[in-house]
C-alpha cells in the first residue's frame, strides 16, 4: 500500500502550507498499471493546462504586442527614436532578469494560486498602462516594469509542473505550455489586424486600443486563477483520495519530489550555481533565445519587407505561429517517446539554420513567406525540450525551482541581446545545437563515471531511510540523479 507522504505519521504540512491527507492504496509505485493512471493523468491534464496556456498566450502577447503596435504608428505618434525603439525592447529583459530566481524562491515559500494570480495581475496592470505612454521615458519605465512583473510566471510554471508529472511526461506538457506563445503570435496578429479599424475609436489611437484590449482579459485571467489554480496534488478537491495516493506514488520515484524540510534549501541554491551544466543549458537558452525574439519583436515587419502591406503582414504573421506551435509539440512528443533531448534540441535548432539560408536565395514572395514557417518553427520548437531536460536534472524540489528560473533568466540575456542587434540568428542557433550535443556527450561521460562508481542507484525518495544528512549530501552533488536505469534520459 502507497505509505502516507510523511512516511506514515499522518497528517503533515504539504509544500505550500497547510495540511495534506494520508492516502493509502492497493499497489506499489512500481506496480501502477496503465489503466489506472493514464485517467487520472488525462484528468489533471485538462485541469491544469488549459489555463496555464490561455494565461501564457497573454503573457507572450503583453510582451510583444510591442512589435505589432510599431506597424500602427507607434514610433510617430510618441517621437521615439530607433533606439528608444530598441531600448524599450530590452529593457524589458533587464527587469525579467532581475526578478525570475527571487519570483520562484517566493513560490516556493507560497501557493501557486496565490503567488502567480499575484503577478499575473500585476503584468495585465502594466500592459493596459502601455496604453498611456507619452514618449519614450515612460515607455522605458513602464516595459522595465512589465518584465519585472512577468518574470516569475514562466519559470514558475515550468518548476509547478514538476510537482505533477514526471520526468518523462515533462517535455510534452512544456511544449503544450510553451506552445501558446505560439499561438500568441497567432492571436495578436489578428487582434492587430483588426485594431486597424479602431483608430480615432473614443480619440484614442489603435496602438492604445491594443494594449488595452490585450492587458485588461490578463487581468481577469488573474483572478480566475486564484480561485481555479490547484496548488499541489494532495489539495485538490478534483481527484478522490485513491486518486491523489496514486498521483503521489507515482512521483515518488521523481528526483525533483525527493522529501525536503520546508523552505528553501539554500544548499541546493549553492550546488545549483556551482554547477556549469546550469551555465551549460543557459548558454543553450541564450542560443536559440536571440532568434525567436528576434521574430517576435520583427516578423510583422519582415513580412511588411517582402511586400505585403501593413495590414496584410499583421494577418499574416498568424500562420507562421501555428505552424511553429504544432511543430513544437510534435518535436517535444517525440522526444518524450525516445526519452532523448540533446539531438532533438540540435535538430531544431538545424531546421531554423536551413529557413534563414533558403530565404536569402529564395526571390518569389510566396516562396520566402513559406520559408518563414521554417525559421520561425526551428527557433521556437526546442525550448520546451531544453527547459525539461534541466529540470529533469534537478534533484530536490529548491534545486528545480532555481534551474529552471536560472535557466529562462540567462537565455533572457538573449532577449536584451534581440532588442539591440537583428543579425547573426544562424550563428546563435548554430551555438545553441553545439552545445546542445556537446552536453549531451558530457552527462553520458559523467552517467558512465557514476556506473564505475556504483553511486547511479539511491535510496527512493520519501523512504524511512531518508534522513536531513542524506537530504543534504544529495543536494551537494551534480544533478544527475537517476532512480530507474529503465527510465535513464539523464544523459542524454
Amino acid at each position: 500500500m502507497y505509505p502516507s507522504p510523511d512516511g506514515g505519521k499522518g497528517d503533515n504540512e504539504t509544500l505550500f502550507g497547510g495540511k495534506e491527507e494520508s492516502f493509502q492504496a492497493t499497489e506499489e509505485p512500481g506496480q501502477l498499471s496503465e489503466e489506472v493512471v493514464r485517467p487520472i493523468v488525462r484528468r489533471i491534464d485538462w485541469r491544469l493546462l488549459p489555463l496555464l496556456n490561455i494565461v501564457y498566450m497573454f503573457c507572450y502577447l503583453d510582451r510583444s504586442n510591442i512589435g505589432n503596435a510599431k506597424l500602427l504608428s507607434l514610433e510617430e505618434d510618441l517621437g521615439i527614436t530607433q533606439a528608444g525603439y530598441s531600448w524599450g525592447l530590452s529593457i524589458f529583459f533587464i527587469g525579467y532578469i532581475l526578478f525570475e530566481v527571487p519570483s520562484n524562491m517566493m513560490l516556493k515559500r507560497s501557493r501557486p494560486s496565490r503567488w502567480l494570480s499575484f503577478i499575473i495581475i500585476t503584468w495585465g496592470s502594466f500592459c493596459v498602462l502601455m496604453a498611456a505612454n507619452s514618449g519614450t521615458a515612460s515607455l522605458l519605465v513602464i516595459r522595465f516594469l512589465l518584465g519585472a512583473a512577468e518574470a516569475g510566471f514562466f519559470p514558475g510554471v515550468v518548476f509547478f509542473l514538476t510537482l505533477w508529472y514526471k520526468r518523462s511526461e515533462m517535455c510534452t506538457r512544456l511544449a503544450i505550455f510553451y506552445g501558446a506563445s505560439s499561438m500568441a503570435g497567432v492571436t495578436g496578429g489578428l487582434l492587430a489586424y483588426a485594431m486597424h479599424g479602431m483608430n480615432g475609436v473614443a480619440g484614442l489611437a489603435a496602438w492604445r486600443w491594443l494594449f488595452i484590449i490585450e492587458g485588461v482579459p490578463t487581468v481577469l485571467l488573474g483572478v480566475l486563477v486564484y480561485f481555479c489554480l490547484a496548488d499541489s496534488p494532495s489539495s485538490v478537491k478534483w481527484l478522490t483520495p485513491e486518486e491523489k495516493a496514486v498521483t503521489l506514488a507515482r512521483l515518488q520515484v521523481t528526483a525533483v519530489n525527493v522529501v525536503e524540510p520546508p523552505g528553501v534549501q539554500w544548499a541546493e541554491v549553492r550546488s545549483t550555481y556551482a554547477d556549469y551544466k546550469t551555465y551549460l543549458y543557459g548558454l543553450i537558452q541564450i542560443g536559440m533565445a536571440i532568434p525567436t525574439y528576434s521574430m517576435a519583436f520583427l516578423l510583422p515587419t519582415v513580412i511588411n519587407s517582402l511586400g505585403f502591406s501593413s495590414v496584410t503582414a499583421q494577418l499574416l504573421t498568424a500562420p507562421v505561429y501555428f505552424f511553429a506551435a504544432l511543430f513544437c509539440v510534435a518535436l517535444a512528443l517525440h522526444s518524450d517517446r525516445r526519452q532523448e533531448r540533446a539531438y532533438h534540441v540540435a535538430f531544431s535548432c538545424a531546421l531554423g539554420i536551413l529557413g534563414l539560408v533558403l530565404i536569402s536565395f529564395v526571390r518569389n514572395q510566396v516562396a520566402q513567406y513559406l520559408v518563414l514557417l521554417l525559421v520561425v518553427a526551428g527557433v521556437n520548437g526546442c525550448h520546451a525540450v531544453n527547459l525539461a531536460w534541466a529540470t529533469n536534472n534537478s534533484l530536490g524540489r529548491t534545486r528545480a525551482a532555481v534551474i529552471s528560473a536560472t535557466t529562462i533568466a540567462l537565455g533572457n540575456f538573449g532577449g536584451i541581446i534581440a532588442g539591440q542587434i537583428h543579425m547573426g540568428n544562424s550563428v546563435c542557433l548554430f551555438v545553441c545545437g553545439a552545445s546542445a550535443v556537446m552536453l549531451k556527450h558530457i552527462l553520458a561521460r559523467e552517467n558512465r563515471r557514476r556506473d564505475l562508481d556504483d553511486i547511479g542507484s539511491l535510496s527512493v525518495p520519501g523512504s524511512a531511510s531518508d534522513s536531513d544528512s542524506d537530504l543534504e549530501s544529495l543536494s551537494e552533488s551534480p544533478p544527475l540523479y537517476r532512480p530507474s536505469r529503465s527510465n535513464n534520459i539523464v544523459g542524454r
